[in-house]
Order: structure tokens, then C-alpha cells, then sequence
């Protein structure tokens, strides 16, 4: 049994943390950073945000090529709208790091195509806030199952 919770916790109660667990996440996912990766030939634009609308200025990006796990194929800062770019010079996965050096760092990864040409080569990004917000919703509504099955078997 989790030590904030007695035995006598009523539903009423329960129904209260989790309201307040709820109307909190968003606050939480506020500054959540976020990569938007754009494939612009010859170049990949990335841009970073804050919960996907304000931007991460000057940001620390590191950026990785498929041949390189460790070692970074360029580095440097974002630009005062949180976006910066590089020139792609193999295709396969690159991957991008971004930290804005005050606790957010996001990595994404982008698919680059051979031949790296102008076509409707879709970038790939971080999963969206309302598909986070889902599975968070999911992760509370199972600890709530779990938790009242553990009580009704208690009850028996």
C-alpha cells in the first residue's frame, strides 16, 4: 500500500487526488521541449519549442550522423527562434540533441533519403502533446483500477 494512502481514503477522496493530479499535468508539460524536424534539400531545419509554441532560444544542439553514434557531426547554438540547421553529407538517420542548459534536452531523429532532393520526404518528430496526455490519462486510470481491485480483494 502507497504510505499517503490510509485504509479509510473514501472514493469521494481518491476522485480529489486524482482531479488535482489531473489539473496539474498541464502545468507540468508547460515547458516540455519539443524538436520539430523540417527536411529542407539541401538542408534540415530543426526548430525547437517549448510545449511545441514558444521557442527555445539559443538552445545547445548537437547533431550526429548515421555513421556516428558518439561522436557529434556538428555542433553549435540555436538561433534566438529556437531553429537551426545543418547540411546533411550521407543519407540514412541523423540525430539531432537539443538542450536549452536549464534541465530540458529532447533528441530527434530524421530519416534523410537518398537522393536528398526536394520530394515529399516527411520528417519525422517527437510524439504530440495530446498523444502524451493520452497515455498519461491511461497510466492513472490503470493505477486506479489496480488500486481498487487491490481494495475489494482486501474487502473479501
Amino acid at each position: 500500500m502507497l504510505p499517503f494512502l490510509s485504509e479509510s481514503i473514501t472514493i469521494f477522496q481518491y476522485v480529489r487526488i486524482v482531479a488535482v493530479c489531473l489539473l496539474a499535468a498541464p502545468l507540468a508539460l508547460a515547458h516540455d521541449l519539443a524538436v520539430l524536424v523540417q527536411l529542407a534539400p539541401p538542408a534540415v531545419i530543426a526548430r525547437a519549442s517549448y510545449a511545441g509554441t514558444e521557442p527555445a532560444p539559443f538552445a545547445k544542439v548537437l547533431v550526429y550522423s548515421p555513421g556516428s553514434a558518439h561522436t557529434p557531426y556538428q555542433s553549435g547554438n540555436a538561433d534566438k527562434h529556437g531553429t537551426f540547421s545543418f547540411v546533411p553529407d550521407v543519407p540514412g538517420r541523423w540525430r539531432i540533441s537539443i538542450d536549452d542548459e536549464m534541465g530540458h534536452v529532447t533528441t530527434a531523429t530524421v530519416e534523410v533519403p537518398h537522393p536528398f532532393e526536394g520530394s515529399a520526404a516527411a520528417a519525422q518528430e517527437a510524439r504530440p502533446r495530446w498523444e502524451r496526455a493520452v497515455i498519461g490519462l491511461m497510466g492513472i486510470a490503470g493505477a486506479a483500477g489496480l488500486f481498487y481491485a487491490y481494495q475489494r480483494r482486501r474487502t473479501l
